[in-house]
């Protein structure tokens, strides 16, 4: 019996077919230890940051109160220039320069996708709708980095006008901030 070459050529995909499935199933068992661990490494680099955020954070309160405390003492004494120095370190520390977006102690934020978020001169960020606080890290002079209670990561950009900003999700999800106080 001959086959026609409709026949044929419909085997023909048929093989091709089965053979990119085989394919692709292989690739996806060697791929996918490495993308667990990428996850596996993305999440604990999340967790170590957190850690460290929150174990430092009373070391850091007590070193900006003796600053605070030195700058008040030059005040004092009228050495301006020292006590203009350690005011300086201090905004430092606090991601604060002459002219920065972020001059309060705490800046809360409209988070357009709904709710608000605080970011605190520590290192902590806190939205309306997460069960606990998230950290914070300055990336440059317009962004900084969060990561909430969930560990999810985010990157706002803050625009020009200094008061809005736009975020965005490591997954690509986007929404925008405007400054409230």
């Amino acid at each position: 019996m001959i086959k026609d070459s409709s026949d044929q050529k419909s085997s023909s995909s048929h093989q091709i077919m089965y053979k990119m499935k085989s394919l692709l199933i292989h690739l996806f068992t060697f791929l996918s230890p490495f993308l667990i661990l990428a996850s596996d490494l993305e999440m604990l680099i999340q967790s170590y940051e957190r850690e460290k955020a929150r174990v430092l954070a009373p070391v850091e309160q007590k070193y900006e109160q003796a600053l605070e405390e030195l700058k008040l003492k030059y005040t004092k004494a009228g050495q301006l220039d020292e006590a203009v120095a350690v005011a300086a370190i201090l905004n430092e520390r606090k991601g604060l320069r002459s002219g920065d977006w972020l001059r309060k102690a705490k800046t809360t934020w409209k988070w357009h996708s709904g709710g608000q978020l605080d970011i605190l001169p520590n290192g902590e960020s806190a939205h309306s709708k997460w069960k606990a606080r998230g950290t914070w890290k300055r990336l440059d002079e317009t962004s900084i980095q969060i990561i909430n209670d969930r560990e999810q990561m985010f990157t706002v950009v803050f625009n020009e006008d200094q008061n809005s900003a736009d975020v965005t999700a490591k997954n690509g999800w986007k929404t925008q901030l405007t400054l409230i106080e």
